[in-house]
């Protein structure tokens, strides 16, 4: 995967949290969301699924959630 990539699926990733937080999640389970939604579109952009690729989302995942956390700590304070 090219770096660029993981860019793209990490702002999909906040993306896809951002409208399950809005339809209902409870944000305290976003960051959860998030890492998961960063192993599986990993994965399926790959078309593999090893343990790297796993390690990959997971960072990816977390990466999205604080993307996103600092942004709105930056808006709001």
């Amino acid at each position: 995967m090219q770096p660029i990539d993981l860019g793209i699926i990490s702002g999909a990733i906040i993306g896809l949290v951002g409208v399950a937080t809005t339809v209902g999640l409870p944000k305290r389970f976003a960051p959860l969301l998030a890492i998961v939604l960063g192993v599986g579109i990993t994965a399926l952009s790959a078309g593999k699924f090893t343990g790297a690729l796993v390690f990959v989302g997971i960072i990816t995942g977390l990466t999205a959630s604080g993307f996103y956390s600092g942004a709105k700590a930056t808006v709001q304070g």
